[in-house]
């Protein structure tokens, strides 16, 4: 847009006035590793929309799915799962094959650290949750179960975005209920 702006082909004030915050996200090709969570997020999206039978896809629409360079970005794949779940056949997965095979360079594969840092991510992901569920939403106890900082664990659930303002609210009201008691109790000794 800024090129637009150097060519004059778009006015410099306006382009002043809306780029308040330039957000960059890479095309899908350079994320790999989110194709995978996309195409489960469509599949729940639009199961029931359409009412489809189909509870998971495929493993080999899925491994066409990673491998495909997704000129159309997001949207394409999106349309590739909705397509399937609406016409479950063989015909999406040889088209995405056939759009795949050396359509993707070397370069934009992900290399095996990524790969490994992201399963990581997942699995401590998983461990937290289930600490935390385990410890009712407890994040300072569940951090020192896990033998993290607190300020640590804080971090990495605004990283993963998890948030449980049910159980945080719950545990704000029994620490405020139990100190009412506390000092209730005190005033009758």
């Amino acid at each position: 847009m800024l090129e637009a702006v150097r060519n004059g082909e778009f006015r410099n004030d306006l382009y002043f006035r809306l780029n308040v915050i330039q957000v960059e996200i890479p095309p899908l090709r350079e994320r790999r590793g989110d194709i995978l969570l996309l195409c489960k997020y469509f599949l729940e999206k639009y199961r029931e929309r359409y009412t489809s039978p189909i509870r998971t896809l495929p493993q080999d629409l899925l491994e066409a799915c990673v491998w495909n360079d997704w000129p159309g970005n997001i949207r394409q794949l999106e349309n590739t799962v909705k397509r399937y779940l609406i016409l479950p056949d063989d015909e999406v997965i040889s088209e995405l094959r056939g759009t795949a095979k050396d359509a993707v360079p070397q370069s934009a594969l992900p290399s095996l650290k990524e790969v490994g840092e992201h399963a990581a991510e997942q699995a401590e992901k998983a461990v937290a949750l289930d600490m935390l569920e385990e410890t009712g939403w407890n994040r300072k106890e569940s951090a020192r179960r896990l033998q993290i900082s607190y300020k640590a664990f804080r971090n990495r659930l605004r990283r993963w975005q998890l948030s449980d303002e049910r159980h945080t609210k719950r545990a704000t009201a029994h620490r405020a209920i139990s100190k009412e008691f506390s000092k209730s109790s005190a005033g009758l000794a």
